[in-house]
């Protein structure tokens, strides 16, 4: 559960040369995307918090979670996850870190909410599972992730629940 020194290489182009540093706010894993594949660049300077202490301990949280994702959860060929997943639970956490920051602003709240907070509590992650533009799909996958971890591996449990999908209902003529 202690993170690697910021100094960790997570990712090399052709020529050696890092593309995604563990310190860095911006993990380029291109390298790693498929011929033609779209984007794969984790930005993490656009998760912001209630203040700038908030927005860091967020930053360093999504980090901790991604670096888990890929190298403690054995997802994949050779227990890698390919970029466009690892994109996707960028986004979903990137999400969870929207609602830590919004519960932190509750004025019936008089603490800051991490990502912790959201994911052992299960009223909130139904909540976030309810807010606009979210994928449960891709949250339950991340949720189911997580909870496989466990709490060796990521230094806290996750609440697993299983939120039901809504599927478009076909008209009948």
């Amino acid at each position: 559960t202690t993170p690697p020194s910021d100094n960790f290489v997570l990712c090399k182009d052709l020529n050696g040369n890092p593309t995604a540093i563990y310190g860095d706010d911006i993990w380029n894993f291109t390298p790693y995307a498929p011929f033609g594949g779209s984007a794969s660049s984790l930005d993490f300077k656009s998760i912001c918090g209630v203040n700038e202490e908030h927005s860091l301990q967020l930053r360093k949280e999504v980090k901790w979670l991604i670096f888990c994702l890929i190298y403690k959860s054995g997802s994949g060929r050779l227990g890698r996850l390919c970029t466009s997943t690892l994109y996707e639970y960028f986004r979903v956490i990137h999400n969870i870190t929207d609602l830590a920051s919004k519960l932190s602003n509750n004025p019936f709240n008089n603490r800051l909410i991490y990502i912790r907070d959201v994911l052992e509590n299960k009223t909130n992650i139904q909540a976030l599972a309810h807010s606009k533009d979210r994928s449960k799909k891709s949250l339950n996958s991340l949720i189911s992730k997580l909870v496989d971890l466990g709490k060796d591996k990521i230094g806290y449990t996750v609440c697993f629940v299983k939120l039901s999908r809504n599927k478009k209902k076909e008209k009948q003529h």
